[in-house]
C-alpha cells in the first residue's frame, strides 16, 4: 500500500474586479511507493540526460516507465539576462529574455519532441506509459489511434539543454512519483 499523491494547480487573476482564476486538484495515484527528486544545472547549449525509462526498476534517474504516475520538470531560474530566439518546423519564431530550459522527449519508435520552459515554467505528465505518438508498424496496429493511425509508445528518455545568450546555463528540478515497489 502506498501513499496518495494530490496535485493542485491554482490560477489567481482579477479582471474587471472579478476573480477569474480557479483551483484544480487531481488525485494522481493512491499507490505511490517511490519518489525521485533532484535539482541540477544544464550548461548552455550542452545536452544533458535528465531521465531514462525502462521496463523493470525505479532506481535513481532510471525510472520504470509503466510505474511513473506523475512527472514534473521545472525551470528553476526565475529571472535571467539572456536573450533567445527559437523556431519550429513551421517557421514560427519566438523571442524573449530569460534562461530557457529546453527539454527533449525521445522514444525509440517515435522520434523526439522539444518543449521550451521559460523562467519558472514547468512541464507536467501524469502517465508516461503509451504517451508518445509514432507511426504504427504492422505488428503495432492494435495500439494505433483509430483516427490518426499514430502509435502510442513509451518515452525512452528525457534530455535537456539551455538556450540563450549572455548566460552560462539553467537550473532545473525534476520530481517523479511512481508505483513501482522496488528501489535498487
Amino acid at each position: 500500500m502506498g501513499s496518495t499523491l494530490k496535485v493542485t494547480i491554482t490560477e489567481d487573476i482579477i479582471l474587471d474586479d472579478t476573480q477569474q482564476g480557479g483551483s484544480w486538484t487531481n488525485t494522481v495515484s493512491s499507490g505511490i511507493n517511490n519518489i525521485y527528486k533532484t535539482t541540477g544545472y544544464v550548461p548552455n547549449e550542452k545536452l544533458v540526460n535528465l531521465l531514462t525509462f525502462n521496463s523493470s526498476s525505479f532506481a535513481g534517474s532510471n525510472l520504470e516507465v509503466d510505474g511513473v504516475r506523475y512527472l514534473r520538470i521545472t525551470n528553476k531560474d526565475s529571472t535571467g539576462t539572456g536573450t533567445y530566439t527559437a523556431s519550429n518546423d513551421l517557421g514560427i519564431h519566438t523571442a524573449g529574455t530569460g534562461k530557457i530550459l529546453r527539454i527533449r522527449l525521445s522514444g525509440s519508435a517515435a522520434g523526439e519532441s522539444w518543449h521550451s520552459l521559460g523562467p519558472g515554467d514547468s512541464f507536467l505528465l501524469s502517465d508516461l506509459s503509451s504517451s508518445f505518438n509514432a507511426f504504427p508498424s504492422a505488428s503495432a496496429a492494435l495500439r494505433a489511434h483509430p483516427i490518426t493511425g499514430s502509435l502510442l509508445t513509451n518515452i525512452d528518455s528525457i534530455d535537456a539543454t539551455s538556450q540563450g545568450t549572455n548566460f552560462s546555463g539553467c537550473s532545473y528540478e525534476v520530481f517523479a512519483a511512481g508505483t513501482t515497489p522496488d528501489i535498487t
